[in-house]
């Protein structure tokens, strides 16, 4: 900014339309105004807010005066996508003249279209668990998915405001609701209701929704075999009933909710991650007699269910890499499952893996292919201080276009005309490769290459196993 002012004749007008020195309060030496400057800010965003009309007529003339050829469009560079590399390279030459623009080709997006008549409404569809707060979103889900007739199973019927919003709701949208207080852990219980629908004039069952369960968080140590009885028998045992008294039936959909705690473990779950465990494998053995089956490996869900309300639990939970997905998310991938996907057991699930690893067993390397690269554990070669100084000096001769023999590693990096851009990109790069956090103000405020490097030595890089 100030050398854009520096650079104007006495009696010039610098119009600043960015934000960054506006937002850093830069300072301006007022001495240049003595030659009759002037400096104007014209913040386009702001404007529209305050002056719709006037910026639209500004508008308007600035197309009139493009069309009449009195002003030009500035000079452009034009590089392909592909060669994105080789486009942000000549920007940091600040050789360019104009603007560096990036050509596409032809693209076509993905046509995006709507799941509906996943669901069928010739067709009755049981849903357990169908009071708690993730069954609710999911049956007004099934609604808009076109299930007609319901049969909405729960401990207890509906209590809550919330669940007699959802009936009047399916109501409103012409659903058939038949609703029963039952246990589904008890076999004769699941056989009455079955028994009653198989003799009522209503269509026949065509999918089951499994979402009964209860959590104990309870750790091993600690856990009674009356608390792991109570989890087991609520989801696990009750599945099994309901694939029992339903394999005979022609079912299109048997999907059993699970969770991402049995792929990776929750210590304070451990009967719950059994019970899930149990449907995971219920799933795969229907799949392999011939039986529909989906058991959906989620992760934790808001805007609905246990941890709606709960914004200390969700800490907690993020904390140790369970990140949240909005029940929105899960219907909507729900509804691509169930139209034509086969697999019999699936994860879908917000997970930092990075913050998971510090929750399981440091031998666990399960899931070490989706962690950061530089968080990777000592099962990956350890790196020398010269091996450091060559990925270095490699890195900087790419964006400096100079040999890295000719690089001394004492002297600032700025003295080989790193800039903003490059200092930006630096950062990037030795955040994922050695681990280090530098800023752009380290760089361009004068580190040298030697001290990135004593920070990676520190920091006690290691590189991932090279493959022979």
């Amino acid at each position: 900014m100030e050398r854009g002012l520096a650079s104007l004749a006495p009696g010039g007008r610098y119009c600043e339309i960015g934000k960054r020195d506006i937002l850093e309060n830069s300072q301006l030496d007022m001495k240049t105004f003595l030659e009759n400057k002037s400096f104007l800010s014209c913040q386009i965003d702001i404007r529209l807010q305050q002056d719709h009309d006037g910026v639209q007529y500004t508008l308007e003339q600035v197309v009139r005066l493009f069309e009449e050829r009195k002003l030009n469009p500035i000079p452009k560079t034009v590089f392909h996508i592909a060669d994105y590399l080789e486009a942000f390279r000549t920007m940091a030459k600040g050789q360019h003249i104009g603007k560096v623009v990036f050509e596409i080709g032809e693209y076509v997006p993905d046509k995006f279209e709507l799941h509906g008549d996943i669901l069928h409404e010739k067709a009755t569809y049981l849903v357990t668990g169908a009071f708690g707060g993730i069954g609710q979103a999911l049956v007004r889900w099934m609604q808009k998915m076109g299930a007609k007739h319901l049969v909405m199973v729960s401990r207890s019927e509906a209590k809550s405001a919330a669940a007699h919003r959802t009936l009047e709701f399916l109501k409103r949208k012409g659903v058939e609701i038949y609703t029963f207080a039952a246990d589904v852990s008890d076999y004769d219980s699941i056989q009455r209701i079955l028994d009653q629908l198989n003799s009522s004039d209503i269509p026949p069952l065509r999918g089951v929704f499994h979402l009964a369960g209860v959590v104990d968080e309870t750790l091993l140590p600690d856990l009674t075999p009356e608390q792991f009885d109570i989890v087991m028998r609520c989801k696990a045992e009750s599945a099994y009933h309901l694939h029992e008294l339903t394999k005979e039936e022609q079912l299109d959909i048997f999907l059993l909710m699970s969770s991402v705690t049995t792929l990776r473990g929750q210590s304070s779950q451990p009967a719950y991650c059994a019970a899930n465990a149990a449907l995971d494998a219920l799933a795969e053995y229907r799949h392999k007699i011939g039986l529909p089956a989906l058991s959906l490996q989620m992760g934790a869900v808001r805007g609905a269910g246990y941890l709606e309300g709960r914004a200390d639990t969700i800490k907690v939970l993020e904390s140790q890499g369970f990140c949240t997905l909005h029940i929105n998310e899960v219907t909507e991938f729900l509804g691509r499952l169930l139209n034509g996907y086969t697999k019999p057991v699936v994860c879908f699930a917000n997970q930092d893996w990075t913050a998971a690893a510090n929750f399981t067993h440091r031998t666990n390397l399960k899931f070490c292919h989706l962690m950061d690269d530089a968080s990777l554990n000592k099962a990956d070669s350890q790196v020398s201080l010269e091996d450091l100084e060559n990925m270095v000096k490699q890195k900087l001769s790419q964006m400096i276009f100079q040999s890295p023999e000719d690089i001394d590693i004492t002297k600032p990096m700025i003295d080989y005309g790193v800039d903003s851009l490059m200092a930006a990109e630096m950062v990037t790069w030795a955040s994922k490769e050695l681990g280090v956090t530098i800023s752009q103000l380290d760089i361009l405020g004068g580190i040298s290459t030697s001290v990135l490097l004593e920070k990676a030595v520190e920091k006690n890089v290691v590189l991932p196993l090279m493959e022979s």
